[in-house]
C-alpha cells in the first residue's frame, strides 16, 4: 500500500490534483476518523455500481487508524 507520513504546515496552499482526481471531484474535507470508516463500511455492504477500487484498501487504512487511536482519538 502506498501511503506516505506528511507534516501539516499552517495556512493553505493551491491543490496540485491529477486528472482522475479533476474527473471525480475530489477534494479535501476534515471528518471525524470512525465517521469515515463507517461511511465506507456501508458503501462497501451495497456494492455500489462502479465503486472505486480503492475504496476498500482505504478502509483497512482507516481501521488501523482508529486502533492506533484508540478511545481518546489521539496518536
Amino acid at each position: 500500500m502506498p501511503f506516505f507520513k506528511c507534516e501539516l504546515a499552517p495556512g493553505r496552499t493551491k491543490q496540485d490534483l491529477s486528472q482522475q482526481e479533476i474527473e471525480l471531484r475530489l477534494r479535501p474535507e476534515w471528518v471525524d476518523v470512525a465517521d469515515a470508516y463507517r461511511n465506507n463500511e456501508r458503501i462497501l455492504g451495497e456494492n455500489h455500481p462502479g465503486l472505486n477500487p480503492w475504496v476498500g484498501r482505504e478502509t483497512l487504512v482507516l481501521k488501523e487508524l482508529i486502533g492506533l487511536l484508540g478511545k481518546n482519538g489521539r496518536l
